[in-house]
């Protein structure tokens, strides 16, 4: 009698094997999916980006216009002094740090057609603007 428990329980049980084999397939399944799951994300993230940029950039714009406006004389303000100096909050901040965007400070004694920001939107696009196209509000 004891024999035929113990033949009972072996056939309605799993054993160690099987057990191991079940997670050796689902964790292949699960690394297969990593790929396109990142691919996807790398693109959702570019697509935000390509959204954003231009926002961003009419914002520092006009950042820096109120901020420099009916001034005569200005130092250059590296990005992290115009956070620090409070022209432009970590948002913008952030921006200027990504590495698809190129800030270059500027002062009041360098050309009007020097490139301010230079941004790669996509593989062959770039969008910039120049420190003449800072349109400084009127001041009371």
């Amino acid at each position: 009698m004891g024999t035929s428990l113990n033949k009972r329980e072996s056939a309605s049980a799993f054993t160690l094997v099987e057990l191991l084999c079940v997670v050796t397939i689902i964790g292949i399944l699960a690394g297969l999916m990593l790929g396109p799951i990142a691919r996807a994300h790398a693109r959702a993230r570019d697509f935000k980006w390509q959204g954003e940029y231009a926002i961003l950039m009419n914002d520092f714009r006009d950042r820096l216009a109120n901020r420099f406006a009916g001034q005569k004389s200005y130092p250059a303000f590296s990005a992290d002094a115009l956070y620090e100096n409070g022209i432009i909050d970590l948002r913008l901040h952030d921006f200027l740090k990504d590495k698809r965007v190129e800030y270059f400070p500027f002062s009041s004694i360098d050309p009007d057609e020097m490139v301010i920001l230079k941004v790669s939107v996509s593989k062959n696009s770039i969008s910039y603007f120049q420190k003449n196209s800072l349109v400084f509000p009127a001041r009371e």
